[in-house]
């Protein structure tokens, strides 16, 4: 289940909830023991971006025209208990434009830019379930550092 929300006045936050069938633990180990971010940075590199990128932690910022003027992108990553032994994974990206004037252009991009997010976002969450589920932790099994698409 994905939801966006358009926050005032300028932030905008779309969430992916996804049911994994190993405890919380095991899936906070593989959320943490992946990296999440590297197929998003790899995609803006792929798009001619690097030079208007600066990574953080958590996410980047974008600087569309090179200037002053960003987009800070930002991915949250929690992990809750749930039914029985399984746990609930949600990733959240949140894109906050630096002024009013970038977060229209930002909207205007959105049918470009939310595919883009989402189909990222949906490649690490198939990947922590896929790593949680089957249990990649066990001595001499251990995962790469990049997700994959699972």
């Amino acid at each position: 289940m994905s939801i966006t929300q358009i926050h005032t006045p300028q932030t905008i936050t779309d969430t992916l909830v996804v049911p994994i069938a190993a405890d919380a633990d095991d899936t906070r180990r593989a959320a943490h023991r992946l990296d999440l971010a590297g197929p998003a940075i790899a995609a803006a590199r792929a798009l001619g971006l690097s030079d208007r990128i600066t990574i953080l932690p958590g996410g980047f910022t974008w600087h569309p025209d090179g200037g002053h003027a960003s987009v800070h992108a930002r991915v949250e990553v929690r992990v809750e208990p749930g039914a029985e032994d399984g746990s609930l994974l949600s990733i959240s990206t949140h894109f906050t434009p630096s002024d009013v004037a970038l977060r229209a252009r930002l909207l205007d991009a959105w049918p470009v830019v939310k595919p883009l997010a989402d189909a990222l976002v949906r490649r690490a969450a198939r990947s922590v379930k896929a790593y949680a589920e089957e249990d990649r932790f066990e001595a001499g099994n251990e995962i790469a550092s990049t997700a994959m698409a699972a």
